[in-house]
């Protein structure tokens, strides 16, 4: 209720003013009276009291709406016509006793009964607010997140006092526990937690005077979450909290989200491995053994921060597959070429095996990041496979002819792909032969033919070990930067998807 405070005539016996009132609130039940001890007998002004904010005066009888109240500093008046006029509202006192007797009345007085929902129809209007997300497990597929929903719906039949003016201006809300009043029956569908009705008799619910009920659940909700890890760790998720409810049908209880902030981010705090991009709302209906429910589905969408898998697990595998590729640059008859090779390999294969336990465990998805770090590994063993070729061909006996397809795949093939000594080179132009006279003829004859002699010797096994290393070194370099550019494409095609 408002207070008023109103002037009055000089010459008004307030005394029997109020001794009308009384009489007033004899015949009408809701009129209230509280009185404090004015400054003299016969004066009419009014001082504060150290208990009650002053003379006050409640009444329903018109034109009689009157109050005196002792935080206006100026004559306060009363009469039991008409006010003249009417100083600035305040709001009347909060007492423990007055919001015992509404309760009495509400509760009591009513017969209010908390297994009896409010209408036959009843809507709930529900906003998510979030704090911060706890957990985003791509290898258990759940999410976690911390958070609350403000559940709103009308108990205006039952639970109002806005037109009481006993109560209206004194008290413009209460609160109670899922102990004393009806709440709705609202689980998590896709809960992998908890599948039992949300509830908590520790939490405040708050009801106004105009009948409106605010119940704000808090917990920590755990959902089922399928994830697509394809383009890990560049990737986003999209995960749901769905809301039903149990027992009541479609035509019983109705969810609806909250036009105004259906998503409260207002408190968010940011997780160090998942960026929030965005939400949506929908509206749906279930249906569980033929009877129908409605559903409201809130989805969530998470991206991952990449930066700590990029340097703990693509940078490092990259470089030590670049080391891999130098193994061939290392003499054939230096002692330590092979065991290079090894070191490589199985630093591969450890660093690999620390680099499994961050990628997600699934079939449904292979991420390209597996892929990619295969193929990796397989250049690193296949690596160790070549320098144990390579060295048995450089160590064969000088003596031993080689064998003619050798000669052809590995001396002239290979050899004219990295023009190594007198193998014809695709990349390198033919020299123009210029003829030279001579003179005499018999010098000619006493020339050695070294040209001939050149060509049946080569190739060597040596010279065979030679090209080889040189090919492979080259063909190396080019498929690692072949993947990994491969592998960039792909993953900044992910990126733009997202945006």
């Amino acid at each position: 209720m408002y207070l008023f405070a109103l002037s009055i005539d000089t010459g008004s016996d307030v005394h029997q003013i109020v001794k009308n009132l009384l009489y007033a609130k004899r015949m009408k039940a809701k009129a209230r009276i509280i009185l404090a001890e004015p400054r003299s007998q016969n004066s009419d002004i009014f001082t504060q009291s150290e208990t009650l904010a002053s003379f006050v005066i409640y009444t329903l009888l018109p034109p009689v709406f009157i109050c005196l109240n002792a935080n206006f500093k100026e004559p306060l008046i009363l009469t039991d016509q008409k006010a003249t006029h009417s100083l600035p509202v305040c709001h009347a006192a909060y007492t423990f006793t007055l919001e015992q007797q509404l309760r009495q009345e509400l509760f009591v007085t009513n017969d209010y009964n908390k297994l009896a929902r409010p209408d036959p129809t009843t809507r709930i209007t529900v906003q998510l607010n979030l704090l911060t997300l706890k957990e985003l497990n791509i290898r258990d597929q759940y999410l976690s997140v911390i958070g609350y929903f403000v559940v709103k719906w009308d108990e205006t039949s039952r639970l109002k006092w806005n037109t009481n003016p006993t109560y209206n201006s004194d008290i413009d809300f209460i609160f109670c526990t899922e102990t004393e009043i009806w709440v709705p029956p609202v689980i998590i569908e896709n809960s992998v937690d908890n599948i039992g009705i949300m509830s908590d008799t520790s939490i405040r619910i708050r009801v106004a005077k105009d009948g409106e009920v605010t119940w704000s659940p808090t917990s920590i909700f755990t959902t089922n979450c399928v994830t697509d890890v394809t383009y890990y760790p560049f990737d986003t998720q999209t995960c749901a909290i769905v809301l039903t409810s149990w027992g009541y049908t479609k035509q019983e209880l109705q969810f609806r989200k909250d036009n105004v902030v259906p998503l409260g981010m207002n408190n968010y705090k940011e997780n160090g491995e998942w960026e929030y991009v965005g939400y949506s709302v929908a509206n749906s209906i279930v249906n569980r053994e033929a009877v129908n429910f409605f559903q409201l589905t809130y989805s969530l969408t998470f991206k991952r921060r990449p930066m700590y898998h990029v340097f703990n697990s693509i940078i490092p595998m990259v470089i030590i597959s670049i080391l891999a590729c130098f193994v061939f640059k290392l003499p054939a008859d230096a002692g330590e070429k092979m065991g290079y090779a090894l070191t490589i390999l199985l630093t591969s294969a450890v660093y690999l095996t620390l680099v499994a336990d961050n990628i997600p465990t699934t079939s449904i998805n292979t991420p390209y990041l597996s892929v990619y770090l295969v193929s990796l590994l397989s250049i690193d063993v296949m690596s160790v496979i070549l320098t144990v070729l390579i060295l048995e061909i450089y160590h064969t006996d000088s003596g031993k002819q080689v064998p003619g397809c050798l000669k052809f795949i590995i001396g002239k093939f290979m050899g004219s792909l990295v023009c190594y000594g007198n193998s014809k080179c695709c990349c390198r132009k033919e020299r123009n032969n210029k003829v030279e006279e001579v003179s005499d003829f018999s010098t000619i004859k006493s020339m050695p033919d070294s040209d001939k002699e050149n060509e049946d010797d080569f190739p060597t096994w040596q010279d065979l070990a030679r090209i080889m290393d040189i090919f492979f070194f080259r063909l190396y370099c080019i498929c690692l930067v072949s993947f990994t550019c491969i592998f960039l494409v792909i993953m900044s095609t992910s990126v733009d998807l997202n945006v």
